[in-house]
């Protein structure tokens, strides 16, 4: 019944853990597009900010607000729930995975900016984007493409369903094996 248990949870967490480390990504969106649609850009750039500066600013103050954000979450995991995934799982594992997904998100920020003129829209959109990729995600993981099933490579080449992927891979193996206790 302790594996079955752990199962459970794992399959679970395997919804609930990656739409929690992508809930920042409508902020990252909302802030772009409210500071395009301001003009504060603009006034920024006539004051004489470097638009390089601009985005170095964006792209570290974005970086170092989401690894805070999952700093606490996997504190949270570690200490606070006790599962196998945050006891037994390579923190480094876990911290190339974070890095990768901030980065992402920051991308997909930049992208979406471009397209979005309201700020208000990009909220909406932000929340709508980061919400239903990951519960689509999540789905193909569990109900189409479980293990040993695997992603098609143009799915994985979306980045929240290839984050979701790595996610449901890491916890699965946590219910069957070891978790991945070593970087290879």
């Amino acid at each position: 019944s302790s594996a079955f248990v752990d199962s459970l949870i794992n399959t679970v967490s395997a919804l609930i853990f990656p739409l929690a480390l992508s809930l920042l990504f409508p902020v990252m969106l909302y802030v772009l597009v409210l500071e395009k649609e301001e003009r504060l850009v603009q006034m920024m750039k006539m004051n004489g900010m470097k638009i390089s500066s601009y985005w170095l600013v964006y792209i570290v103050f974005n970086f170092l607000l989401a690894a805070i954000t999952n700093i606490v979450f996997f504190l949270i995991g570690n200490f606070a729930l006790s599962t196998n995934f945050f006891l037994k799982t390579s923190p480094g594992l876990l911290i190339i995975v974070a890095v990768g997904w901030i980065v992402a998100q920051l991308g997909l920020a930049a992208f979406l900016q471009t397209l979005l003129d309201k700020a208000r829209s990009a909220n909406i959109i932000g929340y709508i984007f980061a919400i239903w990729t990951m519960m689509i995600g999540s789905t193909l993981n569990i109900g189409v493409y479980q293990v040993p099933n695997e992603f098609p490579g143009w799915i994985q080449a979306i980045p929240p369903f290839a984050f979701n992927r790595l996610f449901y891979l890491m916890l699965i193996d946590c219910s069957d094996n070891d978790c991945y206790n070593t970087i290879a």
